[in-house]
């Protein structure tokens, strides 16, 4: 893919395409682990392309890769601007979970609760219950905590996460 990719950025750097190629190539390498080639990837969309209509993706791709070189604040800068620059994007309710995800990461508790329970798309979005009882268990507020772990167990959508609630739930009773 990476080759057929630099073809196309090599070749007709001025097609069409070039910037949906210079975009995959980044979100390639982010799949691959490469996270410095991933952002240089990246970040030359955006140079090269200032008016593509892959910002929004190039920008959560970057938030994604700077996220697992656990550089949060950069993240959350990446997030930002997809939300601020691009209301209207297919992938705004994933960003608004990875702003409350990096919220959380940077330790940012009080921010996070505020976010979630004030936003309309997170308010009913199981894995934004979960962060809001790890908060919670974090503050040392048991109680809220399973109220959040309740509110799961009433409307958790993603059958796949009933493990997790199962362990998470543990984890409550251990503490």
């Amino acid at each position: 893919a990476m080759e057929q990719y630099n073809i196309v950025l090599k070749s007709y750097p001025n097609s069409l395409y070039a910037e949906y190629a210079q975009t995959q190539l980044g979100i390639y390498l982010l799949e691959k682990k490469d996270y410095e080639a991933a952002i240089l990837a990246l970040r030359a969309a955006l140079e090269n392309f200032p008016q593509s209509s892959l910002l929004d993706k190039v920008h959560f791709n970057l938030a994604r890769a700077y996220f697992k070189k656990r550089d949060f604040k950069q993240a959350l800068d990446e997030i930002n601007t997809l939300l601020t620059s691009f209301p209207a994007s297919a992938l705004r309710n994933k960003a608004l979970l990875q702003k409350a995800v990096l919220l959380y990461n940077m330790g940012y508790y009080e921010e996070v609760k505020k976010f979630i329970t004030g936003n309309e798309a997170l308010r009913n979005t199981d894995y934004a219950h979960f962060i809001l009882a790890k908060v919670y268990i974090e503050e040392k507020q048991y109680q809220l905590a399973g109220k959040e772990y309740d509110w799961l167990k009433e409307n958790l959508k993603d059958q796949k996460l009933l493990p997790y609630l199962y362990l998470q739930t543990g984890e409550l009773k251990f503490y």
